[in-house]
Protein backbone atom coordinates (compact mmCIF):
# COMPACT_ATOMS: atom_id res chain seq x y z
CA UNK A 1 0.00 0.00 0.00
CA UNK A 2 1.42 3.11 -1.09
CA UNK A 3 1.53 6.47 1.05
CA UNK A 4 -1.34 8.50 -0.52
CA UNK A 5 -3.72 4.96 -0.14
CA UNK A 6 -2.79 4.62 3.32
CA UNK A 7 -2.63 8.32 3.94
CA UNK A 8 -7.03 7.85 2.52
CA UNK A 9 -7.72 5.23 4.72
CA UNK A 10 -6.54 6.39 7.70
CA UNK A 11 -9.01 10.08 7.03
CA UNK A 12 -11.96 7.86 6.38
CA UNK A 13 -11.12 5.87 9.93
CA UNK A 14 -10.70 9.44 11.21
CA UNK A 15 -14.48 10.05 9.71
CA UNK A 16 -15.93 7.37 10.88
CA UNK A 17 -14.51 7.21 14.83
CA UNK A 18 -15.68 10.99 14.54
CA UNK A 19 -19.28 10.36 13.38
CA UNK A 20 -19.91 7.03 15.64
CA UNK A 21 -18.81 9.50 18.54
CA UNK A 22 -20.91 12.26 17.28
CA UNK A 23 -23.64 9.48 16.89
CA UNK A 24 -23.11 8.67 20.47
CA UNK A 25 -23.35 11.86 21.98
CA UNK A 26 -26.60 12.30 19.78
CA UNK A 27 -28.09 9.16 21.39
CA UNK A 28 -26.89 10.69 24.82
CA UNK A 29 -28.49 14.11 24.65
CA UNK A 30 -32.35 12.07 23.31
CA UNK A 31 -32.60 10.05 26.54
CA UNK A 32 -31.66 12.96 28.89
CA UNK A 33 -34.06 14.96 27.11
CA UNK A 34 -36.88 12.14 27.17
CA UNK A 35 -36.07 11.55 31.11
CA UNK A 36 -36.40 15.46 31.55
CA UNK A 37 -40.05 15.02 29.91
CA UNK A 38 -41.03 12.29 31.36
CA UNK A 39 -39.77 14.20 34.96
CA UNK A 40 -41.72 16.83 34.00
CA UNK A 41 -44.98 15.40 32.74
CA UNK A 42 -44.82 13.67 36.08
CA UNK A 43 -44.41 16.69 38.10
CA UNK A 44 -47.29 18.38 36.85
CA UNK A 45 -49.64 15.61 37.76
CA UNK A 46 -49.61 15.86 41.68
CA UNK A 47 -51.18 13.22 43.76
CA UNK A 48 -54.70 13.64 44.20
CA UNK A 49 -54.80 14.87 40.37
CA UNK A 50 -56.60 13.40 37.61
CA UNK A 51 -55.08 12.65 34.42
CA UNK A 52 -57.31 12.90 30.82
CA UNK A 53 -57.30 9.09 30.69
CA UNK A 54 -58.47 8.58 33.90
CA UNK A 55 -61.18 10.97 33.51
CA UNK A 56 -62.32 8.85 30.39
CA UNK A 57 -62.05 5.44 32.53
CA UNK A 58 -64.22 7.03 35.31
CA UNK A 59 -67.14 8.31 32.60
CA UNK A 60 -66.66 4.89 31.23
CA UNK A 61 -67.40 3.44 34.79
CA UNK A 62 -69.81 5.64 35.35
CA UNK A 63 -71.65 5.09 32.00
CA UNK A 64 -71.64 1.02 32.78
CA UNK A 65 -72.76 0.99 36.81
CA UNK A 66 -75.53 3.66 36.14
CA UNK A 67 -76.78 2.18 32.90
CA UNK A 68 -80.75 0.86 33.37
CA UNK A 69 -81.00 2.89 36.46
CA UNK A 70 -83.37 5.83 36.94
CA UNK A 71 -82.88 9.25 39.30
CA UNK A 72 -85.93 10.91 40.56
CA UNK A 73 -87.22 14.13 40.99
CA UNK A 74 -87.13 14.39 44.32
CA UNK A 75 -83.36 13.39 43.88
CA UNK A 76 -82.41 15.76 41.20
CA UNK A 77 -83.83 19.32 42.98
CA UNK A 78 -82.10 21.23 45.63
CA UNK A 79 -84.04 21.12 49.17
CA UNK A 80 -86.11 23.85 49.36
CA UNK A 81 -85.66 26.58 52.04
CA UNK A 82 -89.10 26.90 53.61
CA UNK A 83 -90.81 30.47 53.44
CA UNK A 84 -91.10 32.47 56.58
CA UNK A 85 -93.81 34.93 57.22
CA UNK A 86 -93.19 37.80 59.60
CA UNK A 87 -96.27 39.48 61.08
CA UNK A 88 -97.69 41.59 63.57
CA UNK A 89 -100.83 40.27 65.53
CA UNK A 90 -102.62 43.08 66.75
CA UNK A 91 -104.68 41.15 69.53
CA UNK A 92 -101.55 39.89 71.60
CA UNK A 93 -99.88 43.26 70.20
CA UNK A 94 -96.86 41.05 69.34
CA UNK A 95 -94.63 40.03 66.54
CA UNK A 96 -94.14 36.84 65.28
CA UNK A 97 -92.48 34.67 62.73
CA UNK A 98 -93.91 31.62 60.95
CA UNK A 99 -93.35 29.24 58.34
CA UNK A 100 -95.85 29.25 55.15
CA UNK A 101 -97.44 26.35 54.24
CA UNK A 102 -96.58 26.55 49.81
CA UNK A 103 -99.30 23.86 49.02
CA UNK A 104 -102.53 25.68 50.47
CA UNK A 105 -104.01 28.49 48.05
CA UNK A 106 -102.06 31.62 48.07
CA UNK A 107 -103.93 35.52 47.59
CA UNK A 108 -102.48 36.87 44.54
CA UNK A 109 -104.29 40.73 44.66
CA UNK A 110 -102.37 43.55 43.55
CA UNK A 111 -102.31 45.92 46.66
CA UNK A 112 -101.37 49.10 44.74
CA UNK A 113 -104.35 48.72 43.49
CA UNK A 114 -106.44 49.38 46.83
CA UNK A 115 -108.04 52.59 47.68
CA UNK A 116 -107.71 53.91 51.27
CA UNK A 117 -109.82 56.06 53.17
CA UNK A 118 -112.94 56.21 54.83
CA UNK A 119 -114.39 53.72 52.32
CA UNK A 120 -111.71 51.47 51.23
CA UNK A 121 -112.07 49.78 47.62
CA UNK A 122 -110.09 47.95 45.26
CA UNK A 123 -110.08 47.03 41.27
CA UNK A 124 -107.25 45.38 39.46
CA UNK A 125 -109.14 44.37 36.03
CA UNK A 126 -109.59 40.97 37.44
CA UNK A 127 -111.06 41.64 40.78
CA UNK A 128 -113.65 44.19 42.13
CA UNK A 129 -114.24 44.71 45.53
CA UNK A 130 -117.83 45.55 47.35
CA UNK A 131 -118.55 46.89 50.92
CA UNK A 132 -120.00 45.15 53.73
CA UNK A 133 -120.06 44.91 56.91
CA UNK A 134 -120.58 42.90 60.13
CA UNK A 135 -122.72 42.95 63.24
CA UNK A 136 -124.20 41.27 66.30
CA UNK A 137 -126.16 42.66 69.07
CA UNK A 138 -123.66 44.73 70.30
CA UNK A 139 -124.59 47.77 67.40
CA UNK A 140 -128.22 47.75 68.87
CA UNK A 141 -130.66 48.32 66.64
CA UNK A 142 -130.37 49.05 62.76
CA UNK A 143 -131.69 51.11 60.44
CA UNK A 144 -131.00 48.77 57.77
CA UNK A 145 -132.52 51.04 54.72
CA UNK A 146 -129.88 53.67 55.70
CA UNK A 147 -127.13 51.33 55.64
CA UNK A 148 -128.02 50.17 51.72
CA UNK A 149 -128.25 53.87 50.97
CA UNK A 150 -124.94 54.29 52.56
CA UNK A 151 -123.22 52.01 49.50
CA UNK A 152 -123.35 48.80 51.42
CA UNK A 153 -123.69 45.94 49.61
CA UNK A 154 -124.07 42.71 52.60
CA UNK A 155 -123.50 42.07 55.62
CA UNK A 156 -122.21 39.54 57.71
CA UNK A 157 -124.49 39.02 60.64
CA UNK A 158 -123.52 36.91 64.06
CA UNK A 159 -126.92 34.70 64.18
CA UNK A 160 -125.73 32.38 67.63
CA UNK A 161 -122.40 31.97 70.25
CA UNK A 162 -121.14 29.59 72.57
CA UNK A 163 -119.94 31.32 75.73
CA UNK A 164 -116.15 30.67 76.42
CA UNK A 165 -116.50 29.34 79.58
CA UNK A 166 -116.48 25.91 81.34
CA UNK A 167 -119.91 25.46 80.41
CA UNK A 168 -119.76 26.28 76.78
CA UNK A 169 -123.69 27.05 76.85
CA UNK A 170 -124.89 27.65 73.15
CA UNK A 171 -126.98 31.16 72.81
CA UNK A 172 -128.55 32.74 70.14
CA UNK A 173 -127.65 36.73 69.17
CA UNK A 174 -130.83 38.37 70.54
CA UNK A 175 -130.87 40.38 67.32
CA UNK A 176 -129.77 37.49 64.82
CA UNK A 177 -132.64 36.84 63.22
CA UNK A 178 -134.18 40.38 63.29
CA UNK A 179 -130.83 41.86 61.58
CA UNK A 180 -130.94 38.56 59.22
CA UNK A 181 -134.57 39.51 58.15
CA UNK A 182 -134.58 43.72 57.74
CA UNK A 183 -130.72 43.39 56.22
CA UNK A 184 -132.76 40.83 53.16
CA UNK A 185 -135.63 43.24 52.94
CA UNK A 186 -132.79 46.50 52.36
CA UNK A 187 -131.28 44.83 49.56
CA UNK A 188 -128.29 43.31 51.06
CA UNK A 189 -126.63 39.85 50.19
CA UNK A 190 -126.95 38.19 54.07
CA UNK A 191 -124.11 35.77 55.20
CA UNK A 192 -124.32 34.49 59.45
CA UNK A 193 -121.88 33.47 61.34
CA UNK A 194 -121.33 31.91 64.93
CA UNK A 195 -118.89 32.86 67.62
CA UNK A 196 -117.51 29.25 68.19
CA UNK A 197 -115.76 27.94 71.56
CA UNK A 198 -115.99 24.31 70.38
CA UNK A 199 -113.38 21.92 72.10
CA UNK A 200 -114.33 18.91 69.61
CA UNK A 201 -115.29 17.86 66.18
CA UNK A 202 -118.84 16.94 68.52
CA UNK A 203 -119.55 20.64 69.96
CA UNK A 204 -118.42 21.68 66.26
CA UNK A 205 -121.33 19.47 64.76
CA UNK A 206 -123.57 20.63 67.46
CA UNK A 207 -122.61 24.45 66.83
CA UNK A 208 -123.63 24.04 63.17
CA UNK A 209 -126.66 22.35 63.53
CA UNK A 210 -127.84 25.31 66.22
CA UNK A 211 -127.09 27.61 63.16
CA UNK A 212 -129.45 25.25 60.85
CA UNK A 213 -132.24 25.12 63.36
CA UNK A 214 -131.67 29.25 63.78
CA UNK A 215 -132.83 29.90 60.25
CA UNK A 216 -135.41 26.96 59.75
CA UNK A 217 -136.46 27.41 56.29
CA UNK A 218 -134.52 31.30 55.59
CA UNK A 219 -132.45 30.70 52.14
CA UNK A 220 -128.38 32.95 52.37
CA UNK A 221 -127.00 35.21 49.83
CA UNK A 222 -123.48 34.09 51.41
CA UNK A 223 -121.89 31.86 53.98
CA UNK A 224 -122.40 30.34 57.04
CA UNK A 225 -119.27 31.27 59.02
CA UNK A 226 -117.44 29.19 61.28
CA UNK A 227 -115.48 31.86 63.76
CA UNK A 228 -113.47 30.15 66.44
CA UNK A 229 -111.13 32.44 68.08
CA UNK A 230 -108.63 32.71 71.30
CA UNK A 231 -110.13 34.86 74.22
CA UNK A 232 -107.26 36.84 75.48
CA UNK A 233 -107.23 38.05 78.93
CA UNK A 234 -108.93 35.62 80.33
CA UNK A 235 -109.36 31.90 81.20
CA UNK A 236 -111.43 30.19 78.21
CA UNK A 237 -112.42 26.82 77.95
CA UNK A 238 -110.39 26.56 74.27
CA UNK A 239 -107.43 27.80 76.22
CA UNK A 240 -104.46 25.43 74.83
CA UNK A 241 -106.36 23.59 72.59
CA UNK A 242 -103.93 22.39 69.54
CA UNK A 243 -103.99 23.37 65.75
CA UNK A 244 -105.20 19.74 65.21
CA UNK A 245 -108.11 19.99 67.17
CA UNK A 246 -108.92 23.50 65.94
CA UNK A 247 -108.67 22.42 62.23
CA UNK A 248 -110.94 19.81 62.63
CA UNK A 249 -113.04 21.11 64.49
CA UNK A 250 -113.65 23.92 61.22
CA UNK A 251 -113.57 21.11 59.09
CA UNK A 252 -116.32 18.97 61.12
CA UNK A 253 -119.02 22.04 61.49
CA UNK A 254 -118.44 23.50 57.52
CA UNK A 255 -118.88 19.69 56.17
CA UNK A 256 -122.49 19.62 58.20
CA UNK A 257 -123.11 22.95 56.67
CA UNK A 258 -122.67 21.61 53.15
CA UNK A 259 -124.72 18.89 53.89
CA UNK A 260 -127.41 20.77 54.93
CA UNK A 261 -127.07 22.77 51.56
CA UNK A 262 -125.68 25.70 52.95
CA UNK A 263 -122.52 27.56 51.95
CA UNK A 264 -119.33 27.01 54.04
CA UNK A 265 -116.62 29.18 55.13
CA UNK A 266 -114.07 30.07 57.75
CA UNK A 267 -113.46 33.43 59.51
CA UNK A 268 -109.60 33.84 60.73
CA UNK A 269 -106.73 36.22 60.92
CA UNK A 270 -103.05 35.58 60.41
CA UNK A 271 -102.29 34.37 63.84
CA UNK A 272 -104.66 31.62 63.38
CA UNK A 273 -103.55 30.90 59.64
CA UNK A 274 -100.29 30.25 60.92
CA UNK A 275 -100.30 28.64 64.15
CA UNK A 276 -103.94 27.52 64.48
CA UNK A 277 -105.17 26.07 61.20
CA UNK A 278 -103.80 23.81 58.67
CA UNK A 279 -104.12 25.59 55.59
CA UNK A 280 -103.56 23.10 53.33
CA UNK A 281 -105.90 20.14 54.85
CA UNK A 282 -108.35 23.34 54.85
CA UNK A 283 -107.73 24.71 51.39
CA UNK A 284 -111.47 23.86 49.69
CA UNK A 285 -113.06 25.91 52.21
CA UNK A 286 -112.89 29.54 51.62
CA UNK A 287 -111.92 32.34 53.81
CA UNK A 288 -113.09 35.63 55.98
CA UNK A 289 -109.80 37.13 56.41
CA UNK A 290 -109.70 40.05 59.50
CA UNK A 291 -106.68 42.10 59.34
CA UNK A 292 -106.37 45.86 60.40
CA UNK A 293 -103.19 46.67 58.98
CA UNK A 294 -102.81 48.83 56.05
CA UNK A 295 -102.79 45.95 53.51
CA UNK A 296 -103.50 41.93 54.86
CA UNK A 297 -100.42 40.21 55.66
CA UNK A 298 -101.48 36.74 54.95
CA UNK A 299 -99.76 35.07 52.13
CA UNK A 300 -103.31 32.88 51.61
CA UNK A 301 -106.39 32.91 49.46
CA UNK A 302 -109.09 34.89 51.38
CA UNK A 303 -112.46 35.75 49.73
CA UNK A 304 -113.69 38.57 52.51
CA UNK A 305 -111.50 40.85 54.13
CA UNK A 306 -112.49 42.62 57.27
CA UNK A 307 -109.82 45.65 56.87
CA UNK A 308 -111.65 47.70 59.73
CA UNK A 309 -113.25 47.43 63.37
CA UNK A 310 -113.66 51.05 63.40
CA UNK A 311 -116.13 51.63 60.49
CA UNK A 312 -118.51 54.90 60.48
CA UNK A 313 -121.67 53.60 58.52
CA UNK A 314 -125.39 56.01 58.70
CA UNK A 315 -128.02 53.42 60.33
CA UNK A 316 -125.24 52.26 62.83
CA UNK A 317 -124.43 54.07 66.31
CA UNK A 318 -120.88 53.60 66.85
CA UNK A 319 -118.19 51.62 65.46
CA UNK A 320 -118.82 48.15 63.18
CA UNK A 321 -116.93 46.38 61.15
CA UNK A 322 -115.59 47.48 57.56
CA UNK A 323 -115.17 44.16 55.26
CA UNK A 324 -114.76 44.21 51.73
CA UNK A 325 -115.62 41.20 49.30
CA UNK A 326 -113.70 40.33 46.43
CA UNK A 327 -115.68 39.41 43.33
CA UNK A 328 -114.60 38.58 39.51
CA UNK A 329 -115.27 41.07 36.98
CA UNK A 330 -117.60 40.79 34.49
Amino acid sequence: MDFQTASHLQKHRFVWIMWDKKRWWITVCVLVLGFCLTGCAAKQTSPGEVTTSEIQTSKSVVSELTAGESVTEEEREPEKIPRVLSFYDAQSDAWYEAEVQENAPMQAYDWTKLSTGDIPSYEDGTYVSELGIDVSHHQGEIDWESVAAAGVKFAIIRIAYRGYGESGTLKEDRFGMENVRKAQAAGLAVGVYIYSQAISEEEAVEEAEFVIALLGDTSLELPIVFDEERVLGDVARTDGISAAQMTANARAFCDRIQRAGYEAMIYSNVYSEMFLYDMEALSDIPFWYADYEPQPQTPYAFEIWQCSESGKIPGIAGNVDVNLRFLREE
